[in-house]
């Protein structure tokens, strides 16, 4: 089951997804009991984590596919890396040994797509043929056959392949605009109007003209120029036909679609790219795998709710994932594996934003300073800067974005008062800046602003966050650790002890978030259980009091079914099941945003809000970000916290004015900051200290864009398939986001990289038939910044070019006929044209035989060109002579009689 592939592209499997983040880096999350997610172990993460042989400049990787335990990836130089389960060979090493890292696939370096089944893997090769591996019991590695393959086999009697895709146990491929399949048919899956297994391809009756096919379970869908069409297995209406009819042994029409452009079939469930709105799903219901907001099967296409720009599309057994053309990274549906990737375990039944991949950036606000850590892992800050919170090695404060020493592969990001901490891909934990009371973490309380420290003993972190002068981590463990200022408890270890390195907190397992505050921290457990403990005063722990500090976590109040929380100076507010929000603690500025301005020592429903996907606390205001990217704020309006234009408090929530398509949220002492999709960075409130990023220090009663971050990104936005082009002089499109005017290098086939056109690039010369490779290079277009990022594309030239023949007349021919007649035949892929003409003239259509106007007696050029779908040419020309003055034969004198003339003897 596998997405098209793309610069950045996004996979799934059953338990488990992969990505190609606009970094070049590939990225896996979710289950990873054999190995599946790539990064040497078999721990499972519900957030990404970086597959260590794919980083830029190392080893590039154009496309990905996943299976039930295993991933591909397909390398630009056209091999193929396998890992995870390997029982039937589907690693394709020639053993059958699981493996965690990638390992090189046997007999294959000219592959231009990958599709994983559910144990077996195959490869499109550059010259249209297939080549499987893998499990083979039910015929799907199509070499006739019904048995396993550790390594690579032949496709029988399979030529001119242009698009490939794998179900569980079936593989189907696109063949000159007609579909052919092979493997498992127990429900017509195969789509040749019966239900026999075939161990060789057949071709699926009544379709043509097909782009695009996509195998799930037991079923599979194609993309023809007009619609949607699907054949199989139709029990849950996966067929999207209006019906649950099954199974369908032929191809029947989705309904409802007005102009599809991608399908993804998964384990019984569909989605498509359409135009209005922009994606659809049908089929199977049960984990929220439609992403409508609901659990009901539907057996027509229903719309994925808020997804407006999906440009790739995967999906699995029980999930979907998306890719948007900003490049942020969305799933739904199942998620107990973690397969939804936004920290939990937890299912979704609208799209969640995979942790870390937002937009390309998440974001961090501390008191008076910002951190955003880029797609491609470095870590951009600007604001305050006494204590080195800023990371450039300096106490200087900057208004403009500085870089924050050489971090790289950073997976998550957060700022204090004047400290900040990151996650390495690893899972290191690092942290710089203030240190009194211990909170970077180092065993010591020095000040770190020369370097990053790592926090002693913590190899294994997954979240963190940091509080006032504390920070918090989850472990792959789910368990919290703490270090930093203790007075009120707030570390959670029983005690009232300043720690200079992580303790463990006491009594809490299962975390899935976690949040620090002034002196409080809450966290919230599988299940969705909120627990608080610190300080108290404020009844900001949530049991119903304000008692002194809670020494070890304790239960909110009947918040049972969180999955976001955040903490501000003495209040706390959770997201909760269905998108609504509750508050508690102080309330004198409205920031529990109830109406009232009244504590509250349990939660409390914010007014009239729905819809909310992320939760940001400053210290006495509150912002959520709700459906389509827009934010409401209330609380402490003072200095244009709440971004509504004004200065104002208000207890209950206001539109951020202008601010549309955020991904990303993060709520400082007294700013907020948001990302919006595209990776540009917004923000608002208090600016005194340069913490608004945008080169000044003025407060903002409304959004201000911060100065460009300093990364140069860059995804091909043509060719997004990397399969096959019949042109010879291929238009390769790409954008960059986040940099004006970048210096762009283009490298076509090993050439070296040289400057190239922006955009397109199209090569100077006609390239070969076969494959072809091209990397893209970009990088801002300014001194003293060595951050670069990297694209690549394997494509190919297809085979299958026109070809233009006269039959006759035959070259350097003589005819006595002024208008004369050519006979020609013409092939090539799609609608073909012809045109001909005489002696240069204009081209005009024509058709065999083709009569020319009259010509003048002489030498003469006949000529034939042929155009194909793909707007490619074949000409062909003959050389005649037409001459139309004929021998004379007229008797103009004869004997006067015959008498006269002599006999001539016999």
């Amino acid at each position: 089951m596998t997405a098209p592939a793309d610069a950045a592209t996004v996979v799934s499997g059953g338990g488990h997804s992969c990505a190609i983040a606009r970094s070049g880096s590939v990225i896996c999350w979710g289950a990873n009991a054999s190995g599946q997610l790539g990064d040497g172990s078999t721990t499972a993460s519900s957030t990404p984590v970086i597959v260590p042989s794919y980083v830029p400049e190392s080893l590039d990787v154009t496309a990905l596919s996943a299976g039930a335990a295993h991933s591909c990836a397909l390398v630009v130089d056209g091999t193929v890396q396998c890992w995870g389960e390997n029982g039937a060979g589907q690693l394709g090493d020639g053993t059958t040994a699981d493996s965690s890292s990638p390992l090189t696939v046997v007999g294959v370096s000219d592959a231009v797509q990958i599709a994983a089944g559910a144990a077996f893997t195959c490869a499109l090769l550059a010259d249209g043929t297939v080549k499987c591996w893998g499990e083979g019991s039910s015929g799907q590695l199509g070499d006739g056959l019904a048995t396993d393959s550790g390594s690579p086999v032949t496709v029988s009697s399979l030529t001119n392949a242009s698009h490939l895709t794998a179900g569980d146990e079936h593989v189907c491929v696109v063949a000159s605009g007609a579909v052919r399949c092979w493997g498992a048919n127990a429900s017509g899956q195969l789509g040749d109007g019966t239900i026999i297994q075939r161990n060789a391809p057949v071709s699926v009756s009544g379709v043509s003209g097909v782009t695009m096919v996509s195998g799930g379970t037991a079923f599979s869908c194609a993309l023809t120029a007009a619609n949607v069409k699907c054949w199989g297995a139709n029990a849950s209406g996966q067929l999207g036909d209006g019906t649950t009819v099954s199974p369908r042994t032929t191809a029947v029409t989705v309904a409802g679609l007005s102009s599809p452009s991608r399908v993804a079939a998964g384990g019984a469930h569909a989605c498509a790219v359409d135009s209005t709105p922009a994606l659809k799903c049908w089929g199977a219901n049960a984990s929220g795998q439609l992403g409508d907001a609901s659990t009901t099967a539907s057996s027509s296409p229903v719309a994925v709710s808020g997804l407006t720009d999906a440009d790739a599309l995967s999906a699995s057994s029980n999930h979907t994932c998306a890719l948007t053309a900003t490049g942020g990274f969305y799933c739904w549906g199942a998620g107990s594996n973690g397969e939804i990737g936004d920290g939990g375990s937890t299912d979704r039944s609208t799209p969640a934003t995979v942790r870390g991949t937002a937009g390309g950036k998440t974001i961090a606000n501390g008191s008076s300073h910002t951190c955003v850590a880029l797609s491609g892992g470095k870590v951009n800050c600007w604001g305050a800067n006494a204590k080195g919170q800023l990371g450039d090695t300096s106490t200087s404060t900057a208004t403009t974005p500085v870089v924050a020493f050489n971090l790289f592969n950073l997976t998550g990001i957060s700022a204090g008062f004047a400290h900040s901490c990151a996650i390495e891909s690893g899972g290191q934990a690092k942290c710089w800046g203030d240190n009194q009371f211990g909170q970077v973490g180092s065993g010591n309380s020095t000040a770190q602003f020369t370097m990053a420290n790592s926090v002693s003993g913590l190899s294994n972190a997954t979240l963190i966050d940091t509080g006032l002068n504390f920070s918090c981590a989850v472990t792959t463990a789910a368990q919290a650790k703490c270090w930093g200022q203790n007075g009120n408890y707030q570390l959670g270890d029983g005690t009232t002890t300043n720690r200079n390195a992580p303790v463990t907190v006491s009594g809490l397992s299962n975390v899935t978030a976690i949040s620090g505050g002034g002196t409080t921290t809450c966290a919230i457990v599988s299940g969705g259980q909120a627990k608080c403990w610190g300080n108290n005063a404020a009844g900001q722990v949530g049991q119903g009091n304000t008692n002194t500090p809670v020494t070890a976590p304790a239960n909110v109040s009947s918040l049972t079914d969180a999955v976001a929380i955040a903490n501000g100076q003495t209040h706390a507010c959770a997201i909760v099941t269905g998108g609504a929000v509750e508050c508690w603690g102080s309330n004198d500025y409205g920031q529990l945003g109830d109406g009232t301005n009244t504590q509250r020592t349990t939660p409390v429903s914010v007014s009239g809000l729905t819809g909310a996907t992320a939760i940001a606390a400053g210290d006495y205001h509150t912002c959520a970000l709700v459906t389509l990217g827009a934010v409401k704020c209330w609380g402490f309006g003072t200095n244009g916290r709440l971004g509504n234009g004004g200065t104002s408090n208000s207890n209950v929530p206001v539109d951020v004015s202008g601010l549309l398509g955020a991904v990303s949220l993060s709520g400082g002492g007294q700013h907020t900051c948001a990302v919006v999709a595209g990776g540009n960075t917004y923000c608002w409130g208090y600016g005194l200290n340069g913490q608004l990023g945008n080169g000044s220090t003025a407060d903002r009663l409304v959004p201000y864009e911060a100065e460009k971050v300093l990364e140069g990104l860059i995804r091909i936005t043509t060719l997004s398939e990397g399969l096959f082009t019949q042109s010879t002089q291929p238009s390769i499109g790409y954008s960059t986001l986040d940099v004006i005017s970048p210096l762009v290098e283009c490298n076509l086939d090993g050439a070296g990289y040289s400057s190239c056109s922006f955009p397109p690039f199209t090569p100077g010369s006609p390239l070969s038939v076969g494959r072809h490779t091209m990397r893209i290079k970009a990088a801002p277009n300014f001194l003293g910044n060595d951050v670069i990022s990297y694209t690549s594309l394997s494509f190919a030239v297809s085979v299958v070019l026109p070809t233009a023949t006269i039959s006759s007349p035959v070259e350097s021919a003589q005819t006595a006929d002024s208008t004369p007649s050519m006979t020609f035949s013409a092939t090539g892929e799609g609608a073909l044209t012809t045109e001909c003409r005489a002696d240069s003239g204009s081209w005009a259509a024509c058709s065999s035989p083709w009569t020319s106007g009259a010509l003048a007696d002489g030498a003469h050029s006949l000529e034939l060109r042929v155009t194909d779908a793909n707007t490619n040419t074949a000409t062909a020309s003959v050389n005649i002579v037409v001459d139309t003055v004929m021998p004379d034969t007229t008797i103009t004198a004869s004997p006067a009689s015959l008498s006269n003339v002599t006999p001539v003897p016999d």
